[in-house]
């Protein structure tokens, strides 16, 4: 039985839900007098407005990445992509965080019966729920593949029936029924929300 993608980001988006809302629920509870939630609505619609902007988040992080990879792929100079690489990779750490606390100081100002004093206390409330949600391994749906070569070459490309993302910073994937690992700089992955011309 093939399992649906669509399924499994649903049933993260909402333990991501239970945990925001459990981290802030035990907030108010620990610390009255700096975070203060009036009633279960306002926990439910903060959890809920949290989740969801992480989930715009990661969108925009995949669409960077994806582009930062097809940058990447067309420049020769190795000393060159790789300072493109320490250029784009602390976005994907500090914009969340940005955005997180952006939503916080806006979601304090203006949804009645929720506050939260002070901005590191925010700063380390949303840290925390950050490092509690639930991630999902290959969260995108990738339709197409391309890989490279060394040299910049285009090794193959083609429909992409199955890729996982090892820790070492290789990806295995499955392009035309061949199974390849190679390092992640030598490779593009594409859905359908970021598609190159060439294809």
């Amino acid at each position: 039985m093939k399992k649906n993608p669509e399924v499994k980001n649903r049933v993260i988006i909402l333990l991501n839900v239970i945990i925001n809302g459990l981290v802030l629920w035990a907030a108010s509870k620990l610390f009255p007098q700096a975070v203060k939630i009036d009633g279960f609505e306002t926990l439910a619609c903060v959890a809920l407005l949290l989740a969801g902007v992480t989930v715009i988040i990661g969108r925009v992080l995949d669409v960077i990445e994806c582009f930062g990879k097809l940058i990447v792929s067309k420049i020769k100079k190795k000393a060159v992509r790789v300072i493109i690489i320490i250029i784009i990779s602390p976005v994907t750490v500090v914009l969340p965080i940005i955005v997180g606390i952006i939503t916080i100081i806006i979601l304090s100002k203006n949804l009645a019966g929720f506050d939260i004093i002070g901005f590191w206390f925010k700063l380390l409330l949303l840290i925390f729920m950050f490092l509690l949600q639930v991630s999902g391994q290959n969260k995108t749906t990738f339709i197409y593949g391309r890989i490279y070569t060394p040299e910049g070459q285009i090794l193959v490309e083609g429909k992409v029936s199955s890729w996982q993302d090892h820790e070492d910073g290789q990806i295995q994937i499955t392009i035309k029924g061949f199974t390849y690992l190679v390092p992640a700089s030598l490779v593009i992955l594409s859905d359908e929300d970021c598609i190159f011309s060439e294809w």
